[in-house]
């Protein structure tokens, strides 16, 4: 059986009770009682019996541990900020467990650091403010 979009490239042999994925490309012989899948077309089963890792549900996602390194990025920066600590680019190594090799400073430049840390400060100052301003009524 050959699934629609598929292609078969050549003069190539499908071998009996063999399966072709959908939208798959078979650029080598097919033995038979085979299912192939992918492009290029590889081997995923063969007699029924599963051939290789086919585990895509566990793969590793690299926009959600972007999102958590600058998640985790943005509470340290506030925890500094608020404990009235080191400045928050200085006490930050990026170091996390998602991508311990991440600097913010490698991909979008010392400005957004700077706009990060003042935005926090701001943020700090009018709660300190608004502190101040209910201890004394």
């Amino acid at each position: 059986m050959i699934a629609s979009g598929a292609k078969v490239l050549g003069p190539i042999t499908v071998g009996d009770n063999s399966k072709i994925g959908a939208g798959a490309v078979v650029i080598e012989e097919v033995p038979p009682n085979c299912t192939v899948v992918g492009v290029p077309g590889r081997i995923v089963k063969r007699n029924n019996v599963l051939i290789g890792d086919m585990d895509q549900i566990s793969m590793p996602d690299p926009i959600a541990n972007e999102l958590n390194c600058l998640q985790k990025r943005m509470e340290d920066l506030e925890l500094s900020l608020s404990s009235g600590g080191e400045q928050p680019h200085e006490i930050y190594k990026g170091e996390c467990e998602n991508c311990a090799s991440y600097s913010s400073r490698d991909c979008s430049g010392k400005e957004a650091d700077q706009l990060i840390a003042n935005s926090l400060e701001n943020l700090l100052k009018k709660k300190l403010n608004d502190k101040g301003e209910s201890e004394s009524q």
